[in-house]
């Protein structure tokens, strides 16, 4: 059972609200809400109200960031949606050029599943095609610092393992190692694919015109509208024109950006112009 929240009051509420959105653009449904993500981190430090916890946000800043941590969303697994990496095959088969670099960026990516789903997916196309992938260039990023040193280290729990979809389980084992009996890790050749770094999606997207493959899934549903267009509209500056934008199953691209996109069904997009 979970513990009680601490209460919040409206004053409370908005300052952290404010403070919060503005650092992340995520948008709570309210006081409860926000309360409940932020609870554990006051029982952590042993404070007794919101009053306390925010004269210590004023007074050491960098408390600020493991409020963000508390709030973030970090749900995922490997080949979660497992339909985008069967993409991900077919649109290699068009698009990869071992003469040139290709770069992938899975963004949110949270505790690393997803960025190494990609690796693991990539690494096993060019395997059975005796292609070399030296020229493959895969980031995953968060916005989360705990959640990337997980991603880092590369070790996962069974449960974390379990919640593969069956199809793909067997395919995931063989880029793992047992470290113990409930612990495995990602095997060198696949974690030395991937490099992790801390972004925030609010902040200005540093890729122009560079990146052939985002992945940016399950996040957008927290942003508010005109956030998600401003995301959406660097997303399409960042990709190279055919670059390809995978998002969540139940995020529809909107209609306003549809114009520099194709369609590939699945929440899918190729980038027109």
């Amino acid at each position: 059972m979970l513990a009680a929240a601490h209460e919040m009051n409206e004053q409370q509420f908005l300052f952290l609200q404010q403070l919060l959105t503005d650092r992340t653009g995520i948008r709570f449904r309210g006081r409860d809400h926000l309360a409940i993500k932020l609870s554990r981190r006051l029982r952590c430090l042993g404070l007794s109200d919101y009053d306390r916890y925010i004269a210590l946000i004023r007074r050491e800043p960098d408390e600020l960031a493991h409020a963000i941590e508390a709030v973030t969303t970090n749900e995922t697994f490997f080949f979660r949606d497992a339909i985008h990496f069967s993409a991900l095959e077919q649109y290699m088969g068009k698009q990869f050029d071992a003469k040139r670099e290709f770069k992938i960026w899975s963004a949110a990516s949270s505790s690393g599943e997803e960025a190494y789903s990609i690796a693991m997916t990539v690494h096993a196309w060019a395997a059975a095609r005796g292609l070399p992938l030296h020229t493959l260039k895969i980031t995953g990023s968060d916005i989360d610092r705990s959640v990337l040193r997980h991603a880092v280290e590369g070790i996962y729990h069974r449960w974390q393992i379990e919640r593969t979809p069956a199809d793909y389980r067997t395919f995931l084992l063989r880029h793992l190692e047992q470290g113990g009996e409930d612990f495995f890790s990602i095997k060198p050749h696949i974690r030395s694919m991937v490099r992790f770094k801390r972004f925030n999606l609010t902040e200005p997207i540093p890729f122009i015109g560079t990146l052939d493959v985002i992945f940016c899934r399950n996040v957008f549903m927290y942003f508010s509208q005109d956030l998600r267009n401003e995301i959406f509209t660097g997303m399409h500056r960042a990709l190279k024109p055919g670059g390809l934008l995978v998002m969540g199953l139940c995020e529809p691209l909107p209609a306003s950006l549809l114009l520099g996109f194709t369609s590939m069904g699945h929440a899918m997009y190729v980038k027109t112009e």
